[in-house]
């Protein structure tokens, strides 16, 4: 634990910087606090909500059936949320957190990664702070988008590959989690082919394993 202690200070700066962010983000109006998401997250979650009222995937409920999401499973996520007792001003709430909480998963990855490629302590420190505090990312991920989950899927299935192949073994884990993240975004398949390409290449002896598997 204390070797990882600089890890965790940073950890907990980070949530407390994304606590302030989403609180930030929210408004009050008729004396009630709301919290709201970017314009194409609360398009994801109007269909979450006509989802989990039983309507289905649908923008309008009796309407026609348009295709208005690119995030199939990120919106499935959202729709659990929307079967919960929460008040709609507080709905996006928990979305956010899940961003936040993701971001932190992630920040403890590319620690890790960093040390596996340099092992130096003070560069896996510096990694985290530039990927925690990279605005662009920490606005898509606690606004709603999927960016967050993303992001997590590809620097686990990253550290799981590298680990496989120091231990000379082939693991379908990465491309099980790519294709996760291809769920939820169909643009995660273009990370998913690279994999493939520079496992097959790289790892010799186990790839016919990548190609099917990829």
């Amino acid at each position: 634990m204390k070797k990882h202690r600089v890890l965790l200070i940073l950890t907990g700066a980070f949530l407390l910087y994304a606590g302030v962010f989403i609180y930030r983000s929210s408004f009050t109006a008729g004396g009630a606090r709301y919290f709201a998401l970017l314009d194409d997250a609360m398009i994801s979650m109007r269909y979450a909500r006509n989802l989990a009222s039983g309507y289905g995937l649908v923008w309008n409920p009796g309407g026609e059936r348009v295709e208005g999401i690119t995030n199939p499973l990120w919106t499935v996520y959202m729709a659990l949320w929307h079967l919960l007792p929460i008040p709609p001003r507080l709905m996006s709430l928990p979305i956010q957190v899940s961003g936040a909480l993701l971001l932190a998963g992630t920040l403890a990855l590319v620690y890790l990664l960093t040390l596996r490629f340099t092992r130096r302590r003070w560069a896996a420190w510096a990694a985290v702070v530039m990927t925690g505090w990279y605005a662009p990312l920490d606005t898509w991920a606690l606004m709603g988008m999927e960016v967050g989950a993303l992001v997590f899927l590809l620097a686990l299935s990253v550290y799981l590959g590298l680990k496989a192949a120091e231990e000379e073994r082939f693991s379908p884990w990465p491309y099980i989690w790519l294709l996760v993240g291809t769920l939820i975004r169909m643009d995660m398949a273009v990370p998913m082919l690279v994999t493939t390409a520079f496992w097959a290449w790289q790892d010799a002896p186990h790839r016919r394993q990548h190609l099917t598997w990829g």
